[in-house]
């Protein structure tokens, strides 16, 4: 039974040390959200893929399943194993089924993207307190003026502090796709690699609960 034995510690291991990179993962993420406000308040329907909030939710997700999978390993119980393998394999199918529609249906969001950031520059430009603190927020911080450059407030008779600035030419929309596409290429490459951590604690999961209902070791 050593084999046994090795695997059921092994799962142990990585599930408490997937456990702690969760627990890690969630504070990070509550942290940045208290620092920052969404800067993607400028069009809240992406502020999903901001960095704190993408954090948040992926070590929600690998904190409940690393606790089924340490639990389970330790506790040689075959339920919480078994929940174990159905998240994992849950969360292994959504990650496929994400990157292929992330690839396919990139175009149509970059689209949407501008079409909302358009919606809240004219309510920028009519003086909505609310937008305005936005822009001339996101504007300073990420030194971008408009959504392609100045020329978005010039063109319609509009100031703002950004016209004058020195990066007056760099526009708003650049920057926020820029943001995300790095958010989402963060989360893209740790997603592969989970990926490939996620099929071995599939197997080995699987062996555990076939071992266990089999009489497997006693502790």
């Amino acid at each position: 039974m050593c084999g046994y034995t090795c695997i059921r510690y092994l799962v142990f291991f990585f599930n408490f040390i997937f456990f702690l990179a969760g627990a890690g993962l969630i504070g990070t993420g509550a942290y940045l959200k208290l620092e920052d406000d969404d800067y993607l308040d400028l069009c809240d329907k992406y502020s999903w893929a901001t960095g704190a909030n993408l954090l948040l939710a992926v070590g929600a997700v690998v904190l409940i399943i690393a606790f089924f999978g340490c639990y389970g390993a330790w506790k040689q119980n075959s339920c919480f194993l078994g929940i174990f393998f159905v998240l994992l394999l849950i969360v292994f199918v959504c990650e496929i089924v994400a990157g292929v529609i992330g690839g396919v249906e990139r175009s149509k969001v970059e689209d949407e993207l501008r079409q909302c950031l358009n919606g809240t520059f004219v309510e920028n430009i009519k003086g909505s307190p609310k937008f305005q603190g936005h822009w001339n927020k996101f504007e300073e911080k990420y030194k971008c003026c408009g959504i392609e450059d100045s020329g978005d407030y010039t063109d319609k008779n509009a100031t703002a502090p950004c016209v004058n600035a020195s990066y007056n030419s760099t526009g708003c929309y650049d920057k926020i796709k820029t943001e995300l596409e790095d958010n989402l290429e963060v989360v893209l490459g740790v997603g592969i690699g989970f990926a490939m951590i996620q099929i071995l604690g599939l197997i080995m999961s699987m062996y555990l609960i076939c071992q266990i209902k089999k009489g497997g070791e006693t502790i």
